[in-house]
């Protein structure tokens, strides 16, 4: 037989499709791959480019909010003549002005905030806070604070935004509520979001973001509640202007458009979806030609301002990643999506508040169509919280710059050819004058960006076996170069063949379903009945806990017995979280800490409290779910020896165990030849590298039809 070609996956990964039979383009497992390369920027499959930080805060807490502004600048009451493009940032309520190549600066506080300027003006404690620019100013909010921030200064000054307190707010028990949602509307601001009011929305004046008083006049305040239009009747969850005049309302489970500003025409509002809704906040962003993207529960949607109703038309990842986002837990993710000029596609950022670390991302192609899972490594940056578009410091196209929840700053420089999360941007390099210092060669090994790549399957007619004879693989011609003291001698790529009876075997190489099964269980029995009623009332009198000396907890109605299946296989096995899946979903396995000693747990989702612990076997708790009994966790034990040892489980593993060959390492250019002879059902390439960079051109095996299945049936 002659050479077959690999089908290369530019379309990326898919959760869909039955394992046998792949659609062209795409991979099955396939891990921080990007189909533009980090070299040339042509479009080949290659591992992703490291995570470029700027800048990191010496004190915890979130970035909340990120704002590129542009506006002439000068001192206080002289003739402003300098443009600045600058990003306001928002830190532990703290904000703070990052100038081109520069580092965050507090801003000044005008009177009437507090004092001194470090102090925050906004609300410490939440995550986020909403800001947007317009004209010289930027307007902030975040539920328990309107400010606005003067950037036409030198030194940016925070100031009071007066004018919101007065009419958009709820107050209720003595506790006035304010917005947490603000865009710019044309000439006017928009607010919304305001706790205990979330189907109401609030439009400033035309051209007077402190005039919010409502009136007759079309050009004036307008609160939606108040007016002819009326609330949305679903929770506001984003505000997103669209097209050249319109408004999108994108609520919890609905979507509604006004068509233009009321001052400028004949206002409808037109509800474009009745059960398609969006998962938070910063769930959207734009793209090229006025286009929207916003992530819904089922998926991306693609919105363009012709659009008049919003379906599964415009759903870009139907029949491709339905069962990935059909198993995600939304509640437990800071969502946010940012658009990338220089890649030409879109991040979608899911971070797990719960475990950061183990996060899974996505990348969007518009050039290919295809969705690439992501995985960072950055110990403070697993993912990002909020973003704007913002000029750095070797002062190219504005880049997509991101901040996480624990403080750091950054974006994907593709000027760097790097294979660790962590390494300084371009001018940012403390070693040359910039303001961020690179990891350590040690430090690094943790940080190495784990590329997967899966080609196939390659698989015979049903009832027949292949043989692979010859693997070969080309990849990109330049050699990588590190930079020894920061990334260390990373290791060659390296080549494999996954291959069993099945392509679901041959791929499916890694517990990704347990089973929790009942074990003993304690029975209370109340003995034999001597009488069918009461001779007289029975009272309990009142009781005294501290006499109590033992009980029985019942712990949750529903069954902890059934199915857990693995959140994300893109991480190492100990660190995987299994959710219940049937018969009930409100438990979930996870390793933690309990009693000083890290283990498998089973913990309810309501209360997050742990319901079965896992025992040791000969003084060691195994990383292995299914190995060791669970006992039983009283409500309140937090030691070992309150387990209710009479109240046991166990934990069966659903495994689908592959074989697998090294063929060796990868080399750059076409020098990757190997000869093997491999007999299976199905099999597939497996291309995986830890940290150092590659691109494929094309990859190729010869491959032999070797005759039927010896696992026949005789039937008489």
């Amino acid at each position: 037989m002659p050479y077959i070609g690999a089908n290369l996956p530019y379309k990326g990964w898919t959760t869909d499709t039955q394992f046998s039979s792949v659609p062209p383009g795409f991979s099955q497992d396939i891990l921080n791959v990007m189909p533009v390369d980090q070299g040339r920027r042509r479009m080949r499959l290659s591992s992703r480019a490291g995570f470029n930080p700027i800048y990191e805060f010496g004190s915890a807490g979130p970035i909340q909010c990120m704002v590129r502004c542009v506006a002439y600048t000068g001192a206080s009451g002289a003739l402003k003549t300098v443009i600045k493009d600058r990003t306001i940032i928002v830190k532990a309520g703290v904000v703070y002005y990052l100038e081109q190549g520069g580092v965050p600066t507090v801003c000044s506080i005008a009177g009437g905030l507090s004092a001194p300027v470090n102090t925050p003006a906004l609300n410490a404690s939440v995550r986020t806070v909403e800001g947007v620019q317009f004209n010289d100013y930027v307007y902030l909010c975040d539920g328990i604070n309107y400010v606005k921030v003067d950037i036409s200064l030198t030194v940016p000054e925070v100031q009071k935004w007066s004018d919101p307190y007065n009419h958009i707010k709820v107050t209720v028990s003595g506790t006035s509520n304010y917005a947490t949602l603000v865009a710019r509307y044309g000439a006017r601001i928009v607010l919304a979001g305001v706790a205990d009011a979330e189907t109401n929305w609030f439009m400033s004046h035309i051209d007077n973001p402190e005039d919010w008083n409502p009136s007759a006049s079309v050009t004036d305040a307008i609160a939606g509640g108040s007016s002819e239009y009326g609330t949305l009747g679903d929770r506001i969850v984003a505000l997103i202007p669209l097209g050249n005049t319109g408004l999108l309302f994108a609520g919890q489970r609905s979507m509604s458009y006004l068509t233009v500003d009321p001052a400028l025409g004949d206002p409808q509002i037109i509800t474009l979806s009745r059960n398609i809704g969006i998962v938070g906040p910063r769930a959207f962003c734009y793209g090229p030609e006025k286009i929207a993207y916003i992530l819904g529960y089922e998926g991306l949607y693609r919105v363009t301002p012709n659009d008049f109703s919003l379906d599964r038309a415009q759903l870009i990842s139907l029949n491709v990643l339905d069962a990935f986002f059909s198993k995600t837990q939304w509640e437990d993710l800071d969502v946010l999506l940012t658009y990338d000029v220089e890649l030409r596609g879109v991040w979608i950022w899911l971070t797990r508040r719960d475990q950061p670390s183990v996060s899974v991302h996505l990348f969007y192609s518009e050039q290919t169509g295809g969705f690439f899972p992501q995985r960072l490594y950055e110990p403070a940056f697993y993912g990002a919280l909020t973003t704007c578009q913002a000029v750095v410091a070797d002062g190219r196209t504005p880049v997509a710059l991101m901040g996480s929840a624990d403080g750091k700053i950054g974006y994907f420089d593709y000027r760097i050819i790097s294979g660790i999360d962590g390494y300084p941007a371009s001018g940012y390099n403390s070693n040359e004058g910039g303001t961020y210092t690179p990891p350590t060669a040690e430090q690094s090994v943790d940080r190495r960006v784990l590329s997967n790549l899966t080609l196939g399957p390659v698989i015979g007619d049903l009832g027949t076996r292949v043989m692979v004879r010859e693997v070969l693989v080309e990849l990109n011609s330049e050699e990588h170069l590190p930079d020894l003291d920061v990334k260390g001698n990373l290791p060659r790529p390296t080549l494999a063949l996954s291959y069993g009876d099945t392509a679901e075997k041959a791929i499916a190489a890694s517990l990704t379903t347990v089973r929790v099964v009942l074990g003993d269980e304690p029975i209370v029995d109340g003995g034999a009945a001597s009488t069918s009623s009461f001779a007289s009332t029975v009272d309990g009198d009142d009781a005294t806990p501290a006499s109590i000396t033992d009980y029985m907890d019942g712990a949750y109605a529903p069954s902890e017995f059934g199915l857990y299946e693995a959140r994300s296989t893109f991480v190492d096995p100990e660190s995987r979280v299994y959710d219940g899946a049937s018969p009930d979903a409100e438990y979930y396995l996870k390793r933690d800490t309990f009693d000083s000693a890290e283990r498998w747990l089973i913990y309810h989702t309501d209360t997050n409290s742990r319901i079965y612990a896992q025992q040791a076997i000969s003084g060691v708790y195994s990383t292995d779910p299914t190995v060791g009994e669970y006992f039983f966790v009283p409500d309140g034990v937090t030691t070992a020896a309150g387990l209710q040892s009479d109240d046991t489980a166990t934990i069966a593993g659903v495994l689908i165990e592959a074989e697998n060959l090294a063929l060796g390492e990868l080399y750059e250019g076409n020098n990757n030849h190997f000869r093997c002879r491999v007999r299976a059902g199905a099999l597939y390439m497996q291309i995986a590298s830890q940290g150092y960079p590659w691109a494929l051109e094309r990859a190729s095996v010869l491959v032999d039809a070797v005759g039927m299945r010896r696992n026949v049936r005789e039937v008489t």
